[in-house]
C-alpha cells in the first residue's frame, strides 16, 4: 500500500512552474529521455560513492515520475524512500506506476522542506536529480542538506547549457527567457566554505555534457515544453522566435552541462 504524505503547507494557487510540470506529467516520462540518462549518471555515482553506506531512509527531491525513486527502491530494500514534488501530477504518475508499502510521496517546494524530514541524520541520503537549477539559492540549499544528513547527492544544470540557443537569441537581438541557472564557481566556493567549518566532510564532484540532438531549434523549444521545463524566467518579454529560429541550422545540438555534487558527513 502507498502512503501519501499531505503538504504541509499546500498553495491554493500553482506557480507557473508547478502549474506546467503537471500538465506534462503524462508524457514525462517518454519525453525527458535526457533527464532520465542524467538520473542514471547520478544513481551510478551515488552507488560508487555510498557503497558502504546502508540508509534507513532515502529523500529523493524532485522526483517526477521516478527515474531515482523507481531504482531506489529496488537497490535499497531495506530503507523506506521519501518521494518529493511540487507538482502533483508528477506525484499521481509516479503513485499509478508504483506500489510499495516503502514508498511515500510529499507535495512540497523541494527548497522549503520542513525539518522533521531535511534532517534526516546518520541514517538518511538526500538525492535530487535535475531540480535544484529551479531553486532560488541552490549553492545555500545544498549546503543546508549536506549539514543534516549522511549523504547528499545531487544533479544540477548548470551555467553554459544551451549555449547553442542562447547565442542564437544574442545573434538575433532577442531576449532569451531560459532561467539563470547555477554558476559552477559559486557551488564550489559554498561547498569549500562548508568544507572548512566541517573538516571531517567528504566531497566530490565532476560536470557532465549531454548532447540533445535535434532537427532543428524549433524542435528543441517543443521539447521543454513537452517535459514542462519552458517556464520563462520572470519579467521575460516574449521573442521573435522566427528570428531566433533562423540563426539555427538544421541538425542543431544544444548541450546540457551538469554538476554532480556528492557529500557526505562523518
Amino acid at each position: 500500500m502507498l502512503t501519501t504524505v499531505d503538504d504541509l503547507a499546500r498553495p491554493q494557487k500553482l506557480n507557473p512552474i508547478e502549474a506546467r510540470f503537471s500538465a506534462a506529467a503524462q508524457q514525462y516520462g517518454q519525453a525527458a529521455h535526457v533527464q532520465k540518462q542524467i538520473a542514471d549518471a547520478l544513481l551510478d555515482a551515488f552507488k560508487d560513492f555510498a557503497a558502504d553506506f546502508s540508509p534507513r531512509k532515502l529523500l529523493d527531491v524532485g522526483c517526477g515520475t521516478g527515474f531515482v525513486t523507481e531504482p531506489l527502491l529496488k537497490q535499497h530494500p531495506n530503507a523506506r524512500v521519501m518521494a518529493v514534488d511540487l507538482a502533483q501530477g508528477m506525484l499521481d504518475q509516479l503513485q499509478a506506476r508504483l506500489s510499495n508499502p516503502r514508498l511515500e510521496l510529499l507535495r512540497h517546494d523541494g527548497q522549503d522542506l520542513p525539518a522533521s524530514i531535511i534532517q534526516g541524520g546518520a541514517d538518511q541520503a538526500v538525492l535530487s536529480s535535475m531540480c535544484m537549477q529551479w531553486f532560488d539559492k541552490p549553492a545555500d540549499t545544498l549546503c543546508h542538506w549536506a549539514q543534516f544528513n549522511r549523504i547528499v547527492a545531487v544533479a544540477v544544470l548548470l551555467d553554459g547549457s544551451f549555449s547553442a540557443w542562447r547565442a542564437a537569441h544574442a545573434a538575433s537581438c532577442q531576449p532569451c527567457g531560459l532561467h539563470p541557472l547555477p554558476s559552477e564557481n559559486a557551488l564550489h566556493l559554498a561547498l569549500r566554505t562548508l568544507k572548512a567549518r566541517r573538516p571531517g566532510l567528504r566531497v566530490q564532484s565532476h560536470t557532465l555534457e549531454v548532447l540533445d540532438h535535434h532537427p532543428d531549434g524549433l524542435s528543441f523549444a517543443r521539447s521543454l515544453r513537452a517535459i514542462g521545463a519552458h517556464t520563462p524566467k520572470p519579467g521575460h518579454q516574449p521573442a521573435n522566435l522566427r528570428k531566433v529560429l533562423q540563426q539555427l541550422r538544421a541538425d542543431c545540438t544544444l548541450n546540457y552541462r551538469v554538476g554532480i555534487y556528492l557529500i557526505e558527513n562523518p
